[in-house]
């Protein structure tokens, strides 16, 4: 989904993990599973989405303070050389 080569948009991966957050947590609120098997489903479903949400949310911070790293050294490096 996400390879090395392309930049990473850090508002797409806030969304996506906001996505993730909002589904687990509507779906261990609000699903009322009868049999124990569907209930350990519908936790492990719910569990998996929620630390999703925490890997993208983080990954969106990395790309974020990435991408402001590299714009503050690329105008450094400007402003190094003079005016053009």
């Amino acid at each position: 989904m996400f390879s090395a080569n392309h930049r990473q948009n850090p508002r797409k991966l806030v969304s996506v993990g906001m996505l993730c957050l909002a589904v687990g947590l509507i779906l261990l609120t609000f699903v009322a599973p009868h049999t124990q098997t569907a209930k350990n489903l519908v936790q492990g479903a719910g569990g998996f989405l929620l630390g999703m949400s925490i890997v993208f949310n983080l990954v969106a911070v990395r790309a974020a303070a990435r991408r402001r790293r590299c714009r503050s050294s690329d105008n450094l490096s400007q402003s190094a050389k003079g005016p053009s």
